[in-house]
């Protein structure tokens, strides 16, 4: 959700920004800007279209330059809002990701005789910045905006009598890179291919950069950071022949498994999940539901009272046990309300463990265990093979802390789970049917339930089609009143104790003129079944199931033509509250 980069190079400037934006896409955005500083003089182009639209429009090179995708909190979508922003006198210009929740008790605290030309609360700290530096120095200027802020902000500034980039970091992420070049930027994937080495800068952390060096400072230690923690940049963000990387990530899946038969977990890990007397995990959005997944692991398995919290709801107050343990999921690392969650749980001194697709990660250092569950980059602003890996990790887990022996099943599942591309002819074809409706309901329950929700979820965000998942036994309680004769029911099928339940939930609403399509185990199914695949494990069935419900929600999107990677309105690191 936003991003920004800065560059200070004597060539490639323009190159550098403008190919880390694009990079950046995957985020989230609904405008785009760059500015550059030449001669003592800011150049700012800005576009409410895509970053290629944006580019068009540059005819400048060199110097140094600050840009940044925007994804519209404080303020509608405009050239105007769009960043970067200038100070009201135009000496100062900022990028900023996050939110500064006391913005408007700084504007009537400091800024009263100020002019504001936007909606946005970034626009306040540059104007702040300004007002600071007419008494101190700039770096002690940004230093004392910890002291003034409430909120979450990256921030890469810009004074025009200087040839510097000075940077800011409060909870939300900011890199530096070294290449040829210095490069600052909210994520690794906009750094140079050519970028050797990165740091991911901590809370607190705060300087600048030039073309030939840069300063570092922490506001809890004044002293010159002269050895940092370096980091190797390694990954690859090619299509290799896929059409999106939602499709290829979805096709990663089968390799990626191969990994977790002989997986190893801390020691530490286990026992402390094992003294613990119950479990809670908290998670967003399609972390969540594989959170709730790993609720229904750790009850159902290891039998431990388990539950699980959606991060932007969680509210922790007494009445947890003392020996609960904390479960965080993120495929990003940088949730905001996740992040928000963890600080609310660490000052109750319990402790976390992270399950996170991102080694080095605000979670990660938020957190007292860390689990990688190495899936490798994920461009596609829907998450796909991160949910079913996260899912994986907790049903481990919950095995291992009894003591029970799971991996025959997981090699069963793993050696056969690339035959779930051949009913790919049939997701198609359902795809088809679906595409043109306005309206689409999963049904399941039990974990088919749980699986409708990551399935009506991946849907509604990239197809827009309205999308709902109802638990079967819940469908005559209300629900049932949406039901018509122009309905669309999805049903799945893979937990025995349930699938009668389910089918005759099925009749009501077929009864009632619903179309229906059912995904099933072959022991389960039906002739009549849409999709039939073979038997797995009831816990583990989430794996093909998760594949199917994924590609049908692709093979939707892309009949209507949508931008499948990147969905209107949606970003693929939730940095904002």
């Amino acid at each position: 959700m936003c991003g920004i980069i800065g560059c200070c190079s004597n060539h490639n400037v323009l190159h550098n920004t403008i190919n880390g934006l694009k990079k950046l896409e995957y985020r989230g955005y609904d405008s785009c800007g760059i500015t550059f500083l030449l001669n003592k003089e800011f150049h700012t182009f800005k576009s409410i279209k895509r970053i290629e639209d944006l580019s068009k429009n540059i005819n400048i090179d060199g110097g140094l330059a600050i840009a940044h995708t925007r994804w519209a909190t404080h303020g509608k979508v405009s050239l105007d809002n769009a960043h970067p922003i200038y100070s009201s006198d135009k000496k100062y210009i900022i990028v900023h990701n996050g939110i500064i929740e006391n913005y408007l008790k700084i504007k009537d605290t400091y800024l009263k005789e100020y002019i504001f030309y936007t909606e946005t609360d970034t626009e306040v700290i540059i104007n702040l910045i300004d007002y600071l530096n007419k008494k101190c120095t700039m770096l002690e200027s940004i230093k004392r905006l910890y002291e003034i802020l409430e909120g979450t902000y990256a921030c890469l500034i810009i004074d025009k009598n200087e040839d510097k980039i000075y940077f800011i970091k409060n909870k939300s992420p900011l890199i530096l890179g070294f290449s040829n070049e210095l490069i600052i930027t909210s994520d690794i994937l906009a750094l140079p291919k050519n970028t050797k080495k990165y740091y991911r800068l901590k809370d607190g952390d705060y300087g600048y950069i030039t073309k030939d060096t840069y300063s570092l400072f922490n506001i809890n230690d004044q002293n010159h950071f002269l050895f940092l923690d370096y980091y190797p940049l390694n990954y690859d963000i090619s299509l290799k022949g896929f059409k999106h990387y939602m499709e290829k990530e979805i096709y990663e899946i089968p390799d990626l498994l191969h990994n977790y038969i002989n997986k190893k977990y801390e020691n530490r890990i286990i026992n402390t999940l094992k003294n613990s007397n119950k479990i809670y995990l908290v998670a967003s959005g399609t972390s969540f539901n594989a959170a709730s997944l790993g609720a229904l692991f750790f009850s159902q398995i290891s039998k431990k009272e388990s539950y699980a919290f959606i991060s932007s709801e969680f509210q922790i107050d007494n009445t947890y046990d003392d020996k609960a343990i904390f479960v965080v999921i993120s495929q990003s690392g940088e949730t905001a309300d996740l992040i928000k969650a963890i600080s609310k749980i660490k000052k109750k001194n319990y402790e976390v463990i992270a399950i996170c697709n991102v080694e080095n990660s605000t979670i990660k250092e938020m957190s007292d265990y860390f689990i990688n569950i190495n899936a490798g980059v994920e461009i596609a602003v829907a998450s796909t093979k991160s949910y079913t890996l996260s899912s994986l990790v907790m049903y481990q887990l919950a095995n291992i802390i009894v003591d029970n022996d799971y991996k025959e099943k997981l090699t069963d599942i793993v050696d056969n789970i690339s035959s779930i591309f051949d009913v790919k002819d049939k997701i198609k074809k359902i795809a088809s049917y679906i595409s043109n409706k306005e309206h689409l309901y999963y049904l399941g329950k039990g974990i088919d339930y749980l699986l409708c929700n990551e399935a009506s979820l991946k849907l509604k965000e990239i197809s827009y089609i309205h999308s709902e998942s109802f638990p079967s036994g819940e469908l005559k309680h209300g629900s049932i009143a949406l039901i018509s004769s122009s309905s669309i029911v999805i049903g799945i099928i893979t937990d025995p104790s349930n699938a009668n339940l389910i089918r005759n939930s099925l009749e009501e609403v077929k009864s009632r003129g619903a179309k229906t399509y059912v995904i099933s185990l072959e022991s389960l199914s039906l002739d009549s079944d849409s999709i039939i695949i073979k038997d797995f494990d009831k816990y583990l069935s989430f794996i093909p199931i998760s594949i199917i419900i994924q590609l049908l929600a692709y093979f939707t999107a892309l009949n209507l033509g949508n931008d499948i990677d990147k969905p209107r309105n949606l970003a693929k690191s939730v940095t904002v509250e």
